[in-house]
């Protein structure tokens, strides 16, 4: 009767031992899982924070660097949705904004440097940022140069 409990003892601390082994690897697992859910997140606002900004510079080169605006604002939804230009309330209800300023060239007046920034909001972590310069010449035709 002996030898049957020290082997029914030795069982239950290899099924032990199995159990605190297996729990173990399921914990670095769900950790593993948690960052790449993190760094996809990461790499999809990266993504969009490229697109938009490139898009509001093909813009600017559409249109030959002649904007209205000084600065304007897009705001965007947590699915990147974008709302226009920015008013107060949907500032509050926005998860990113995309900032473009227009800063003329205190050296030359044909050069207009521009500054596109996209942020997470509110805590205003810039995700992407772009720097195109437009040339405008006195034929109405411009260049850019762009300078990430």
């Amino acid at each position: 009767m002996g030898n049957n409990s020290s082997k029914s003892g030795l069982f239950l601390m290899e099924l032990i031992m199995s159990i605190m082994f297996f729990s173990l690897a399921a914990a670095i697992c769900v950790e593993l899982f948690v960052k790449s859910h993190a760094l996809s997140r990461t790499s999809v606002e990266l993504n969009h924070a490229v697109i938009e900004c490139e898009s509001v510079a093909e813009y600017i080169y559409g249109v030959g660097g002649n904007i209205e605006q000084d600065s304007f604002m897009y705001t965007y939804d947590k699915d990147f949705n974008r709302k226009f230009l920015s008013t107060i309330q949907n500032r509050i209800s926005a998860n990113y904004i995309l900032v473009c300023e227009k800063q003329p060239d205190k050296d030359d007046p044909s050069l207009i440097n521009y500054r596109i920034m996209f942020e997470s909001y509110p805590d205003g972590k810039v995700i992407y940022s772009l720097s195109p310069t437009v040339y405008v010449r006195n034929d109405n035709e411009s260049e850019v140069f762009p300078n990430e």
